[in-house]
Formats: structure tokens, C-alpha cells, sequence
């Protein structure tokens, strides 16, 4: 009974290597696969740093660029937002320059996912505030956004939480 246990044992331990190396051999990218995905995460990055560039430039066109047609935007403490044309009239009044003087926004990704036509990153955002005439205020928040690769048109943002 005792061999039969180690036998069983022993059978059971070669065929978890023999599965582990063949799905490790499977799992492999080719080294055009590795570069598309390098490519992806470059431009996901890339992505990401217009995200707050444009945010500090308050340039409603150049934000709205970054999304599909029909994004979905979910900022903090607010109703929900979809579709390009419902997100330029949020931002249009939160880029007013009279709303809280000069601002900046810094994204920055902690995470970045890629699986086909879609991706997701993950990470904070550090939004300075200098109204007129008072001290900055700095606020960090975190996001998810996920992401839509548009074919010619490059990554752009679906969903942004």
C-alpha cells in the first residue's frame, strides 16, 4: 500500500513539472509579441502622462481627444458621466479659470494591464489647487481607467473611475 502511495505520489509530481514547463513554453511570448506589447505599454503610458498634461493646460480639446465616443467618465463625489459630448460640458466648466484659479495634475500609473484591444491601468493622481489669493491645496486620488485600442487612432480611454 505503501508503494502504491508513492508511486501515485511520484506520478502525481511529474505530471505538475511536465504541465507547469509546457504551459510556461506555451505562455512565452515571441519576440514580436513582446514588442507589440511593449509598443502598447509605451503608448498607454503615454496615455496616461496627456491625461494630467492636459488637465493642467485645461485644454478641453486636446482632454476630450483621450476619450472614445462613448466614454464613461466617473470623477469623485459626482454623478456619473457618458458619452464625449456630456464629458466636455463637465470639463468645459471645470477648466473655467475662475472656478479655482491655476491647477495641476499629475497621474501616475501604478499598474498597466494589456489583453488584446483592451487595457487597464491603475494608479494616483496628485491635483494641486492654487486658488486666488489662498494657500495650495493638494488632493490624491486614486483611478482605474480602462482603455480601448481605436485601431489609427491609437489607445483611447473608455471607462476612466
Amino acid at each position: 500500500m505503501r508503494r502504491l502511495r508513492a508511486g501515485l505520489a511520484a506520478l502525481s509530481l511529474i505530471l505538475t513539472r511536465t504541465a507547469c514547463q509546457s504551459s510556461q513554453q506555451q505562455m512565452a511570448p515571441t519576440s514580436e509579441s513582446a514588442a507589440s506589447i511593449e509598443a502598447d505599454l509605451k503608448a498607454l503610458r503615454k496615455l496616461s502622462d496627456e491625461y494630467g498634461a492636459r488637465v493642467t493646460a485645461r485644454d478641453v480639446t486636446g482632454f476630450l481627444n483621450l476619450f472614445a465616443d462613448d466614454a464613461v467618465l466617473m470623477p469623485p463625489d459626482q454623478a456619473m458621466v457618458a458619452g464625449k459630448e456630456s464629458i466636455r460640458r463637465l470639463v468645459v466648466s471645470a477648466f473655467a479659470p475662475d472656478e479655482v484659479g491655476d491647477f495641476q495634475e499629475i497621474t501616475t500609473p501604478e499598474e498597466i494591464r494589456v489583453s488584446g484591444r483592451w487595457a487597464f491601468d491603475r494608479g494616483v493622481t496628485t491635483l494641486t489647487t492654487r486658488p486666488k489669493g489662498a494657500a495650495p491645496t493638494v488632493r490624491y486620488n486614486k483611478y482605474i481607467r480602462v482603455s480601448q485600442n481605436a485601431g489609427t487612432k491609437g489607445w483611447k480611454l473608455a471607462r476612466v473611475i
